[in-house]
């Protein structure tokens, strides 16, 4: 089921300052660091359309995270929609988020 993955309120998130509707609870701290560097490098350097993996081979939890569309606001700041899945066990959650740059490497 995917209900444990949609939960909100995330440390992967809180990193990033992003909120997302996949959940990492159940992920272990390595996981949630291949994770966290995962999105800031799909966010930061990857093109629309163009997912970016993770897998710890030690949990087998994995994911990926798939910039959708970039755009700029009328304020001139960069957003990037993207899709997010995590797989814990046999277990899938996918959940679509936008993240708008705030400074270096930092996105909200």
């Amino acid at each position: 089921t995917k209900g444990f993955l949609q939960t909100a309120g995330q440390k992967i998130d809180r990193a990033l300052g992003v909120a997302s509707a996949v959940s990492y609870d159940k992920l272990a701290p390595e996981d949630v660091k291949l994770a966290t560097e995962t999105k800031l490098t799909a966010l930061e350097k990857h093109p629309d359309g163009e997912p970016v993996t993770w897998r710890n081979a030690k949990t087998g939890n994995s994911g990926s995270i798939t910039p959708l569309r970039t755009y700029m606001t009328d304020a001139g700041v960069i957003c990037r929609e993207y899709r997010e899945i995590v797989s814990v066990g046999v277990d899938t959650g996918e959940g679509k988020n936008t993240g708008c740059r705030t400074g270096p490497k930092s996105w909200s």
